[in-house]
């Protein structure tokens, strides 16, 4: 610990470290073929930073009394491709997954395995460890958040080391002294119909004696060591039986240590009217919250390896074709045959699944393993708000006239019109694009305030979003437009599209990749459902 010091007198000094950093070498050879020692360095930080602390060690795993203390110290681990040597490296061939999508069996991998417990160890200790990936090599993301989810930190994974990475190091540096985080436990009750399914959140295992005797009285209990307002817990219930009451009641205990110290304990009961009118039950649904429900557990079945990606879109879309069955009140009679529509509460939900399912969460868009990983990950644990986003994003339209105005605009490929200027907020990754009639020097400063002001939407996201400018006919631009609905294949008479006149219609289609991608409105139709 002598060697040690505190951030803000060697601020210069890591600021320094930073800017040094240099791209990753692009030649999978030379990035292979480097010595990193990763999970021992790892191990030597956490003893010098609970030591610097003046912590004492916690007895052997499993014989330790009491509970572990809150975070207060922080280990940045920068990583520039895998660990090659020592505990914690994969076997040969272990660093890719199945092509389709099948998770391995974290149980039996050694690697995963000796992560998980390196994180134990310092979540014991009181330090959270964060890691920050940056390589054009997978660096094994799932088996490193192992070790930052057992301790309360974050596997951080940017393309470069520019602003989004230097901004979200910054955040995380930020903690260093204090944590940042807050931990805490939650504990679910309800009336007696209501069977928990399912708490999906930031969570960690029982570590200690005390907390496994406290698992045990509370099934319904949810521990973790670093909260922050980003996070939330879903739930997922069913009824066990038909409830004969007016109200079914759930009731939820908090209770955490914030990062001053202070021991706050919160305690919350709600109640939901039952009823067995299906206009009632429909009106009461919020659409948003049922899509991201609806995607954290798909998204979770996925990360367990008990469906493939592709199984879990089919699911979701069979799921929907059972809403628009048995809840809607209409069947459209079309060219396709007997098309089933939801109810015009829901009528949004078609939308927010199609783009769930051909987005970064399930969809085949960003092929990298570390990186769907790494975003999954931040999916199941983000709060309703930036778990929408992430299922599915709006996109403005910016005015050219100074003011900065934004018109939302759909979600489709037929937006892209030469004359505008386009954001795109994907929560981890925000686009900003510039049609052709706009790309000249003369609109470049209108470009970079609203690059500023865009950059200010997310002054407090973490990770930090990349931050990219894209112009019509670029190579770079497939990174908008996969996520986007192709509805320039879509026939006049299929709706989505009607509003524009033929010969525009013909020259939008001529300008895009024709692709085996369905439209929102071919997806549907493949299912039996209209709008």
């Amino acid at each position: 610990a002598v060697v040690t010091a505190p951030v803000h007198a060697c601020a210069s000094t890591l600021l320094a470290i930073v800017k040094s950093l240099k791209p990753p070498a692009r030649q999978p050879s030379r990035a292979k073929g480097k010595l990193r020692c990763v999970g021992p360095a790892v191990e030597t930080a956490i003893a010098i930073a609970a030591a610097s602390s003046r912590k004492a060690a916690p007895s052997p795993l499993g014989t330790q009394g009491s509970s572990a203390p809150a975070a207060t110290d922080r280990v940045i681990v920068l990583l520039g491709g895998p660990a090659t040597c020592g505990p914690g490296v994969a076997e040969a061939g272990e660093e890719e997954e199945d092509k389709e999508g099948v998770a391995e069996d974290v149980e039996e991998d050694e690697a995963t395995q000796y992560y998980a417990t390196v994180g134990l160890r310092s979540r014991m200790l009181g330090v959270a460890v964060d890691v920050f990936a940056v390589s054009s090599l997978g660096v094994g993301v799932r088996r490193l958040q192992a070790l930052t989810s057992a301790c309360g930190g974050e596997t951080v994974v940017h393309a470069t080391f520019g602003d989004a990475f230097q901004q979200s190091l910054a955040y995380s540096a930020q903690g260093a002294g204090t944590g940042g985080r807050s931990r805490g436990v939650v504990n679910f009750k309800s009336s007696p119909q209501v069977d928990f399914l399912r708490i999906i959140g930031p969570l960690v295992p029982p570590a200690s004696k005390d907390e496994e005797s406290l698992a045990e009285t509370l099934p319904n209990l949810a521990m973790s060591p670093a909260l922050e307002e980003r996070h939330a817990f879903t739930c997922i219930f069913q009824l066990s039986e038909d409830v004969s009451d007016d109200y079914v009641f759930f009731q939820v205990a908090t209770a955490h240590t914030a990062a001053t110290g202070e021991r706050i304990l919160r305690v919350s009961t709600q109640r939901l009217a039952v009823t067995n009118n299906t206009a009632m039950l429909i009106q009461s649904v919020d659409v948003d919250v049922a899509c991201v429900l609806m995607g954290k557990e798909a998204v979770t079945l996925v990360r367990e390896g008990s469906l493939t990606a592709e199984m879990a879109r089919h699911e979701l879309s069979e799921r929907l074709q059972t809403i628009a069955t048995s809840l809607g009140g209409q069947v459209k009679v079309t060219m396709q045959g007997r098309m089933s529509t939801l109810p015009v509460q829901l009528a949004h939900l078609p939308q927010l699944i199609f783009h769930l399912q051909g987005g970064p969460l399930l969809g085949p868009i960003l092929n990298d393993d570390d990186n769907s990983e790494a975003v999954r990950l931040q999916f199941l644990n983000s709060n309703v708000e930036d778990a929408r986003r992430m299922a599915c994003p709006a996109m403005l339209a910016c005015s050219l006239d100074g003011a900065f105005t934004f018109t939302q605009v759909p979600l489709q490929d037929v937006s892209l019109v030469s004359d505008r200027l386009l954001v795109l907020d994907h929560h981890t990754h925000i686009f900003i694009w510039s049609g052709a009639q706009i790309a000249g020097k003369e609109h470049n400063e209108t470009r970079q305030k609203l690059h500023d002001i865009v950059k200010s939407w997310t002054v407090t996201r973490f990770p930090a979003p990349e931050i990219m400018q894209l112009s019509e006919g670029g190579s770079m631009a497939r990174w908008l437009v996969c996520r986007l609905d192709p509805a320039s294949k879509d026939a006049p008479a299929g709706g989505l599209v009607s509003g524009i006149a033929g010969a525009v219609r013909g020259l939008l289609s001529s300008r895009f990749v024709v692709t085996d991608d369905p439209s929102m409105s071919q997806w549907l139709a493949r299912y039996r459902m209209g709008l």
